[in-house]
């Protein structure tokens, strides 16, 4: 393995069997990515990456994946997804992304054409698609679940654990040694012809030049944040994760929650955004919705030199005199910053502007409706119970702003909802949907007790125009929640 200025040279390290050990020896404490965990970012380091994605392969190793064995990944944009695909390449296996929103069927066409050994799924509810085609899947022979558990699949810890116990690091080497430069590294099924989807088969060599052109063309450096929402089954979020890891940069996973993405650029301020046009049109008119008619046109005009003056320094060039001036003005004018320049409140200021709302049931007239306001009176969201057919089984809903959106408010304000329904309105049981991609508010879901019962497709137009989403069905019975009290839960 040869390196130059801190860049693995693709000629002679061309695997994706070394991406991850390759980057620990080189960025070693750096942090690779951001991502949330009961409402607060934690991060991991190039070293801790590695030591994950060791033990993983490792595991994967000793359940019977072999060089050149398919592997799969059905899961959203998360730093799981990125974890047991490193393991995977690292165990010299060919990794296959399957859509999160794909149909059962649609995910038996890409597991079953592609002939995946293994399968990793984020929950119980994708392990269940997988489950009512395995019978169409005679090469799958292991189903591996990332989040919790599910009947008949493998946890990712125990994959873990048993991959630290029993691996080698010998072996992992010795894989990534024999893996030549043209040998298929990934394979990306697309839906851009006619009939079903067409595996387009990527090398290692490819992956390699792109990461080489991402250096040269100087796209990210160290110290770089770069904001990652794009599905990990598409090759553009695959490259990007890629061309990071390579350079030394850090990746932003987001929550999982479409209306979020713009609250969590202002919590990790990254400094690149791969997205599609449509999402820049959605910050710069929420940004531009924050301020005052009267002020638009001047905050507008210091965005433009703003943008002016940072592209005129990372290039080299020089700046007029008038423009920095005037950049340095505005840098310190608070009245202006604040636009541009927000933070949403921490999770102890969100709880503290709101607990007395959650926990006072008088403040919900109209059947458990309460609104969670700031001690000066602005508008936080809602917490609410509403009734469809039955109603003796009311739905939970919930809508936090999206400036302060935090996964342990929406978990306390769910919990104290579920304890009005059942204690006062007597209910036999509590209904809640979400989207299948909004991994905060199924975490929410889950964390409240509530069990999944099935998914069913939507037809949404955020964040792209008439895309077919997955929605999933989460249920609490009023035993579950008896059950949940008397164990002190």
């Amino acid at each position: 393995m040869t390196v130059q200025d801190g860049i693995t040279d693709p000629a002679s390290c061309a695997a994706m069997a070394d991406l991850a050990r390759s980057a620990a020896e080189r960025f070693r404490d750096a942090v690779v990515a951001r991502y949330q965990r009961d409402g607060d970012w934690v991060e991991l380091t190039y070293t801790e990456l590695w030591e994950r994605v060791r033990d993983i392969a490792s595991g994967l190793v000793a359940l019977g994946v072999d060089v050149g064995d398919r592997v799969s990944i059905l899961a959203n944009t998360r730093v799981e997804f990125t974890i047991v695909q490193l393991a995977a390449s690292t165990a010299g296996a060919i990794v296959v992304p399957v859509y999160p929103t794909n149909s059962p069927e649609e995910c038996e066409w890409v597991v079953g054409d592609s002939g995946a050994k293994l399968i990793f799924c984020e929950d119980a509810a994708q392990v269940a698609k997988i489950d009512q085609v395995r019978a169409g899947l005679p090469e799958l022979e292991h189903v591996i679940v990332i989040d919790g558990e599910a009947e008949g699949a493998i946890t990712l810890s125990d994959v873990a654990t048993r991959g630290r116990e029993d691996g080698e690091d010998g072996e992992l080497r010795r894989r990534a040694d024999g893996i030549a430069a043209d040998d298929p590294c990934l394979i990306i099924y697309t839906s851009g012809t006619t009939g079903p989807p067409k595996g387009v088969v990527l090398t290692n060599r490819g992956f390699a030049t792109g990461r080489r052109s991402a250096v040269e063309m100087k796209l990210f450096d160290v110290g770089d944040v770069i904001y990652l929402y794009l599905p990990l089954a598409h090759v553009f979020a695959q490259l990007v994760q890629a061309d990071c890891i390579e350079i030394g940069a850090t990746l932003a996973y987001w929550g999982g929650d479409p209306k979020q993405i713009v609250g969590e650029l202002g919590s990790t301020h990254p400094t690149v955004l791969p997205s599609v046009p449509r999402i820049f049109e959605k910050v710069y008119a929420v940004a531009m919705g924050m301020v005052p008619p009267e002020r638009q046109q001047e905050i507008a005009d210091a965005i433009r030199l703003g943008i002016a003056v940072r592209l005129a320094q990372r290039r080299g060039e020089e700046v007029s005199p008038d423009d920095a001036e005037r950049f340095d003005e505005l840098d310190r004018d608070e009245e202006v910053m604040r636009f541009i320049d927000w933070e949403p409140p921490t999770l102890a200021e969100q709880r503290a502007a709101v607990a007395d709302h959650i926990a006072e049931y008088e403040r919900w007239p109209d059947h458990g409706r309460f609104v969670a306001e700031s001690p000066d009176g602005q508008f936080l969201g809602w917490f609410g119970l509403r009734v469809h057919t039955d109603p003796h089984v009311p739905e939970l809903g919930y809508r936090l702003h999206r400036r302060i959106w935090c996964q342990g408010l929406a978990t306390e304000g769910s919990l104290a909802l579920l304890d009005y329904a059942f204690a006062q309105l007597h209910a036999s049981a509590v209904r809640a949907e979400t989207m299948l991609v909004n991994h905060a508010s199924r975490r929410v879901m889950e964390k409240c007790g509530m069990t999944y019962i099935k998914t069913f497709h939507v037809q949404f137009d955020n964040p792209l125009p008439d895309t077919d989403h997955g929605e999933v069905l989460y249920q609490i019975t009023r035993n579950q929640w008896r059950a949940k009290h008397s164990d002190g839960a």
